[in-house]
C-alpha cells in the first residue's frame, strides 16, 4: 500500500500533493473513538501540513493532544483498533516506525492517551436543605471559634469556606461544593483529639470524588493542592490569588485529576494556571508526588503548568508562615524555569521520565 492507501485505510481523504506544496489540510481526527470524549469528530479537529524544518507531513489533534508524523498516526490508529493487517502495512510503508524505540514510545503514547479527554462528574446530590437543619453558624467567642483560633483558621477564611457546627456530634464542619455550588459532602472534625472517629464524612459521596475549595476559583493564576483541609483552611489566608484546593489525603484520584482538568480547560479568556502539588513533607506526601502529577498529565495539562514543592520531613503546609509558603511557592516556580531553560521535553512520556522530572530540584 501507499501512503494515500494508508491513510484512506484510516478513514482519511486528502491531497497529500497539495499538502507538499504547503498547503493545511483540515480533518476530523481519526483517533476520536479511543482518545475523545465523544466517540466522533463532528467539528474537524486536526490538520495535516508540512512541516517546512524537517520536510515531513505531520499530523496534529488539537483536542486529544496527538501529534507525529503521518507513519505515527497509522500505526496508533492500527493499534487502537487492533487492525494487524494495518499495522504491518505500515511498519513496512514506514521504516522508522521499526526502531525498538519509536515502537516502546508509541506504546508510552498510547497508555497516556488512553484515557478520555476530562467528562464531567455523573449527577451528584445537593445536600444543602438537611445540611443547614443539622448544623448552625459558629459563633464568636464559642468553642469552636477557639479551637479554630487554636489551628490558625482566621474568621474571614471560616467563612469563606462556610465552616458550620455541629452541637450533636461536636465536630467542626467543612461543606465540599461542586463548581456549581451544590453541596455534595461535609467532613466533620471532631472538637476532642480522644473523640472516636476524629473525621466523619456526613454523606454518601466519598471524598475521592470531590475537591475542597473548588467553588471558590475566580480565576486564580495559581492552585495548590494539599492533603487536609486544615492545610487548605490555614494557606488560603495569606492570598486571595492563590487558591489552595484540599485533595483528603495524599492519593490523588481519577476523578480528583478529572475536575483540576475541567478547571483547567474552561471557557474563559483568561490565562491557563499554574497547578502546584504541596503536600505533606512525610514519607506518604512524598512518594504520592509523582502518582499526582502523572495523574493530572493524563488528563491533557501540559507538564509547563505543574510544579511541585517538596516540604522537608518535618513539615505540613498547614504549619507554614506567611514568608516560608511564599518561599517554597516561588521556588518552585524557578525551578520549573530552570528546566524549561535547559530544554526539557515539555511533556512527560512515562512514569519513570516524570519522576526524573520532578527529582527534589525545589
Amino acid at each position: 500500500m501507499n501512503i494515500s492507501e494508508l491513510l484512506s485505510q484510516c478513514g482519511i481523504d486528502v491531497d497529500l500533493g497539495e499538502i507538499l506544496e504547503g498547503k493545511k489540510a483540515q480533518i476530523s481526527c481519526p483517533l476520536a473513538p479511543y482518545t475523545h470524549e465523544r466517540s466522533h469528530d463532528a467539528n474537524p479537529s486536526s490538520v495535516i501540513a508540512l512541516n517546512p524544518d524537517t520536510n515531513e507531513l505531520y499530523f496534529h489533534c488539537f483536542t486529544c493532544k496527538t501529534s507525529g508524523t503521518l507513519g505515527d498516526l497509522v500505526f496508533d490508529f492500527a493499534d487502537y483498533s487492533g487492525d494487524r493487517e494495518l499495522a504491518r502495512a505500515s511498519l513496512k510503508a514506514f521504516p522508522e516506525l521499526n526502531r525498538p524505540h519509536i515502537l516502546q514510545l508509541t506504546k508510552l503514547k498510547k497508555q497516556l492517551l488512553s484515557l478520555q479527554i476530562p467528562k464531567e462528574i455523573p449527577k451528584q446530590v445537593d445536600h444543602s436543605e438537611s445540611f443547614t437543619k443539622r448544623c448552625s453558624v459558629i459563633m464568636r467567642g464559642s468553642r469552636s471559634a477557639k479551637y479554630l483560633k487554636k489551628r490558625h483558621v482566621e474568621s474571614d477564611v471560616s467563612r469563606q469556606f462556610g465552616l458550620q457546627y455541629d452541637r450533636q456530634s461536636k465536630r467542626i464542619v467543612i461543606p465540599i461544593y461542586s463548581r456549581d455550588g451544590k453541596l455534595l459532602t461535609a467532613v466533620g472534625r471532631a472538637l476532642l483529639d480522644n473523640q472516636i472517629p476524629k473525621y466523619y464524612n456526613y454523606y454518601t459521596a466519598p471524598t475521592g470524588t470531590v475537591l475542597g475549595g473548588l467553588h471558590l476559583f475566580e480565576n486564580q493564576s495559581r492552585v495548590v493542592l494539599v492533603e487536609g483541609f486544615f492545610d487548605m483552611l490555614n494557606l488560603a489566608r495569606f492570598s486571595t490569588k492563590i487558591l489552595p484546593m484540599c485533595c483528603f489525603g495524599a492519593r490523588l484520584t481519577d476523578e480528583q485529576a478529572m475536575l483540576v482538568a475541567n478547571l483547567y480547560y474552561r471557557k474563559s479568556n483568561k490565562p491557563k494556571f499554574q497547578i502546584t502539588i504541596m503536600y505533606d513533607g512525610d514519607t506518604a506526601g512524598r512518594s504520592s508526588v509523582s502518582q499526582a502529577a502523572n495523574k493530572l498529565l493524563r488528563r491533557g495539562i501540559p507538564e509547563s503548568s505543574i510544579n511541585v514543592v517538596w516540604l522537608p520531613p518535618d513539615l505540613d503546609p498547614g504549619s507554614l508562615k506567611e514568608d516560608e509558603y511564599f518561599y517554597y511557592l516561588e521556588r518552585a516556580l524557578t525551578w520549573q524555569r530552570r528546566r524549561k531553560k535547559h530544554g526539557k521535553p515539555k511533556q512527560a512520556s512515562s512514569l519513570n521520565q516524570l519522576q526524573k522530572l520532578l527529582q527534589h530540584g525545589s
